[in-house]
Order: structure tokens, then sequence, then C-alpha cells
């Protein structure tokens, strides 16, 4: 016999699952099929204890083929280039490095939402960590940590954004053979270079125009 006061705790837990998963900065969708073009959505679900978003910053992985940053209503974007722009399709795409949205003005407590089409390496089961430094009108947040193997990004206070990248649809012989080592090898390559690319990325932040 199930217990009312278990059924009221599985009852809360549940009203709170949307609220733990927009606790931080994220990307959605957090999976997508390695070798693919796709649109991501930069999620800001609140500001830096009670001040309004003023800024948003990204450090794209080096394996990223190219991304396209979507301009918002009231941002500017900007972006760093990353090298060569690269080969789609017989058209040049731009490889970026940082991509900056700033000039805004998004109140604590409203959810703010930024787009970015990416086209991702073709390396199935890896784990791309997009470090994101969280500017405020008073303040700022660097969700920049990734877990380590066995480590949920839940029990870090302020967890980098990242994206698993599946097999494509059909390809089973790309999934990797070993789901849990393969992970931990990405997500350990994932925490260095988000170290070097988070040194970077506050270098070109000491240099970007203020309001």
């Amino acid at each position: 016999m199930v217990r009312p006061g278990a059924i009221v705790a599985a009852l809360v837990a549940l009203a709170l699952l949307p609220a733990l998963a927009l606790a931080h900065v994220g990307i959605e969708p957090a999976t997508a099929p390695a070798g693919s073009e796709a649109t991501f959505t930069v999620m800001i679900p609140h500001g830096c204890a009670g001040s309004p978003t003023t800024e948003i910053a990204l450090k794209l992985p080096a394996s990223i083929r190219a991304a396209w940053p979507a301009s918002a209503s009231g941002w500017q974007v900007e972006s760093t280039p990353a090298g060569e722009p690269a080969d789609a399709g017989g058209e040049t795409a731009p490889r970026l490095d940082i991509v900056r949205w700033w000039d805004g003005d998004l109140p604590d407590g409203e959810l703010g939402e930024l787009r970015i089409r990416l086209a991702l390496p073709d390396e199935p089961g890896a784990v791309l960590a997009i470090p994101a430094v969280q500017t405020c009108a008073d303040g700022e947040t660097r969700w920049i940590q990734v877990p380590a193997a066995g480590e949920s990004p839940d029990d870090l206070a302020e967890p980098a954004p990242t994206i698993t990248l599946t097999a494509a649809a059909g390809d089973a012989t790309s999934a990797p053979a070993d789901g849990g080592g393969r992970t931990g090898l990405a997500l350990g390559a994932a925490a260095l270079a988000v170290a070097l690319g988070v040194l970077a990325l506050a270098v070109a932040l000491r240099s970007r125009p203020r309001r």
C-alpha cells in the first residue's frame, strides 16, 4: 500500500524538476547527432543575486566546425573568429571562438533565450563543454565547471553548459562500445579544454566595450 506521504513527496519532486532544470545558464537541446547542424537555445533563467543580466559570452570548443549566432531583440551580438572559415558544401562558414550578446537588460525574474546554430564535429559520444560568462548590472557568474567522471552537473555550483553528441540516426556502428568509459574520457578532455578556454574568454571579456 502506497502511503499518502510518499505520494505527496513524489508530487513535490515532480513539481521541482522544471525549477532544477532552470537553475543555471544552459543550452538546449542537451544532445544532438554527431556531424549534424542544429540550432541551440541558450537559456538564462535568472540574473546575478537579483541583478538583471546585461551580457552572455560563450567560448566555443575548437572542434565545432562553424557557428551562426542569431540576433536577438534588445541585444547586440558580436563574435571573434577562430582561424580560417570552414568549407560547408562549397560555401564558406564562420568558425567562431567567442560569441557575445551584450547591451541587454534582462530582469532577474524573466527567462531569456538566445539562439545559435552550430555545425557539430563527427565525434559520437563526445561531450562538448561550452563555458559561459553571465554579466549582470551588478556582478557576474562564470558557468565554467565541468563534472569529473561519475560526477553529475547537479553536484556543481556553476556547471558549464554541455552538448552530448549521439550517433547519427540508423548508425549503430558509430555509437561508443563502452559508454561509461568513453564519457569519462570525454568529460576529462572537456575539463581540460574548458580550463584553457576560460583563460581566453577572460582575456577577451576584459577588453569588451561597456555601455
